[in-house]
């Protein structure tokens, strides 16, 4: 995972809660968004 403490875990497990939100619009809206 990258993580280095016991917080960090839980806080990685904690993004995967939103995965399932991570639909194609919502995908798109965030690629415009960091877009360069």
């Amino acid at each position: 995972t990258g993580a280095s403490k016991v917080s960090q875990v839980h806080e990685n497990m904690k993004a995967l809660d939103v995965v399932p939100k991570l639909t194609a619009e919502v995908m798109k809206a965030i690629e415009a968004a960091t877009a360069v």
